[in-house]
């Protein structure tokens, strides 16, 4: 009789998410969209993307901010400021 010593697959792995970690994969996908940091904490960031040009160039338009908070949850929330 041979007795497996393999984990029981069914038991429950910890879910928890590193909120650095999170917070960092989401500065990441964000830079990919033309957003740069502009303060960062271990829980918070805030991330700025240039405006849009108005007016055939004659004015620049103005900076776009949104704020990066990560939740008791460790799942990351933005809002715009």
């Amino acid at each position: 009789m041979s007795e497996s010593h393999l984990a029981n697959p069914t038991e429950a792995v910890s879910a928890t998410i590193d909120p650095k970690y999170e917070l960092a994969r989401v500065i990441e996908a964000r830079a990919v969209q033309g957003y740069r940091v502009e303060s960062l904490s271990e829980t918070r960031a805030v991330l700025v993307v240039k405006g849009r040009k108005r007016l055939f160039g004659l004015r620049s338009g103005l900076d776009q901010k949104t704020e990066v908070t990560i939740n008791d949850e460790g799942r990351a929330v933005t809002r715009n400021l």
